[in-house]
């Protein structure tokens, strides 16, 4: 269903590890005002464990990528921009940084 809705589509095989993981971020996601921070290597599935979670939790995904010159202020500007389209769906809205 998710792949239906969402380009690109998410290949992923769903271990034990994996679910234990990922129904921690929707109960997190589902918490009034809930956050956390999900730490580990790059290429082990953090981002699309996320926004598996972030779907079933009916929340939105707004991805900032880090890049040369990216600082303070822009980090600024991206906070705006989520909370604006936060407040104009009226869900929650998870952040990815990359």
């Amino acid at each position: 269903m998710y792949n239906e809705s969402h380009s690109p589509a998410l290949n992923m095989v769903l271990f034990n590890f994996a679910l234990d993981h990922l129904s921690r971020v929707h109960r997190v996601l589902r918490m009034p005002q809930g956050h956390c921070l999900c730490i580990g290597v790059g290429g082990s599935g953090k981002a699309s464990l996320i926004r598996l979670a972030a779907y079933t939790a009916e929340c939105g995904v707004f991805e900032i990528m880090l890049a040369r010159g990216y600082n303070e202020a822009s980090f600024r500007e991206d906070l705006k921009v989520s909370s604006l389209q936060r407040l104009k769906r009226l869900v929650c809205n998870f952040m990815i940084l990359i």
